[in-house]
C-alpha cells in the first residue's frame, strides 16, 4: 500500500538541500535496513552541486527502517523523502508536524532554519513506536570520520514470506512475517456493534491502522478503540500475539493481533473463536472462524 501524498512531501528535498557552499565533494555511502532489504554501498567520493551540503542521516524508524547513509544533499534528502517517509504516512506526518512546531512546513521551508536542528537526535511519534532520526551537515571536501550516532540495522536481507492478506489471498511480504488484527467496538451512537479484521503485510497494516486512528479513513468505532490502535501496531512491531478486552459500558471494546513467521507459527495459537459477553445487552463479539493461515 502507497501513502498518498508523496507529491507533498518531495518539498522536503529542497529543504535540507538549500545551503550555498563552494564546489567540491562528499563521500556516500548507505547501510541501512529498510522493509526487510539492506541496502548498501561501499564508501566513494562524489562531486556534488555548488549548491549542496553533505548531509548525514542515521534512523531507526520501528519496523519501518534502520541505519544510516550519506552523501551530497540532493541525493540524500531524495532518499530520504521517497525511499523512507513515503512508506509511510504516519512517519511522513510525524516529521511534517515537527517541523511546522519550528515554523517550517514541507509545503514552505525557511532553509536558514534547518541546520540548527542538526547534530541533534530528533525523536518522532508513530503507529509502530517511537522514530530517531539524526542529522549532521558538513561542508563539501570534509570528513566525517566518527558521527555521534549510527543505528546498525541487520546485514542480510529477510526471507519474504506469503501471507494471507483480504482473508484469502497470498502476497510476498518482504519484511519477513505476517500479521492480522481484529477489533470490535460499541459504535459511535451506542445502538449497535462494528468490527472490522485486516490480514496484511505488517507495513500495509501500519498503515491501516493509522488512517482509522487518526479519523482519515473514516468509521464508526468508538475513540476509545481508535486511541488503543498504537497498542496493537506495538504489539505487532514485537512480532507478538495479544488479545485485549476492555469492559467499561458504552466504551467497552476488544482487539486481538497476530504478527509471526508462518513457518514458526502453530494454527492454533490463533484463538479461531471469540465470544466475549459484555455487561451491556446488546454487545457480544462475534465468532470467527479462520483456518485460512
Amino acid at each position: 500500500m502507497s501513502s498518498p501524498g508523496l507529491l507533498t512531501i518531495l518539498p522536503l528535498v529542497l529543504l535540507l538541500s538549500g545551503f550555498h557552499q563552494v564546489e567540491g565533494q562528499c563521500k556516500t555511502f548507505k547501510n541501512y535496513y529498510i522493509l526487510g532489504r539492506v541496502e548498501s554501498t561501499p564508501v566513494t567520493e562524489v562531486k556534488c552541486d555548488h549548491n549542496d551540503t553533505c548531509t548525514y542521516v542515521s534512523m531507526d524508524i520501528p519496523a519501518l527502517a534502520v541505519g544510516s547513509f550519506s552523501g551530497c544533499s540532493g541525493d540524500v534528502h531524495m532518499r530520504l523523502v521517497v525511499h523512507v517517509l513515503s512508506r509511510r504516512r504516519d512517519v511522513r506526518d510525524s516529521i511534517e508536524r515537527f517541523l511546522k512546531k519550528n515554523d517550517m512546513s514541507l509545503g514552505f521551508p525557511k532553509f536558514s532554519r534547518l541546520q540548527k536542528y542538526g547534530d541533534q537526535l530528533h525523536t518522532f511519534d508513530t503507529i509502530s513506536g517511537p522514530a530517531k532520526i539524526f542529522l549532521h551537515f558538513h561542508q563539501q571536501g570534509q570528513d566525517y570520520i566518527y558521527p555521534a550516532v549510527r543505528f546498525e540495522g541487520p546485514t542480510l536481507n529477510a526471507t519474504s514470506v506469503k501471507c494471507t492478506v483480504d482473508g484469502h489471498v497470498k502476497k510476498d511480504c518482504y519484511e519477513g512475517f505476517c500479521s492480522m488484527a481484529e477489533f470490535a467496538s460499541v459504535s459511535k451512537d451506542g445502538k449497535s456493534q462494528v468490527s472490522k479484521k485486516i490480514q496484511a503485510c505488517p507495513n500495509d497494516l501500519y498503515e491501516e491502522l493509522y488512517l482509522l486512528s487518526k479519523g482519515i479513513t473514516p468509521s464508526n468505532f468508538s475513540q476509545a478503540l481508535l486511541n488503543d490502535l498504537t497498542s496493537v501496531a506495538h504489539t505487532c512491531t514485537q512480532k507478538s500475539t495479544h488479545t485485549y478486552l476492555s469492559k467499561s459500558g458504552l466504551s467497552t471494546y476488544y482487539w486481538h493481533v497476530d504478527c509471526f513467521v508462518p513457518t514458526h507459527h502453530s494454527g492454533s495459537s490463533h484463538t479461531t473463536q471469540f465470544v466475549f459477553h459484555t455487561p451491556h445487552p446488546y454487545f457480544s463479539f462475534p465468532i470467527y472462524k479462520d483456518d485460512e493461515w
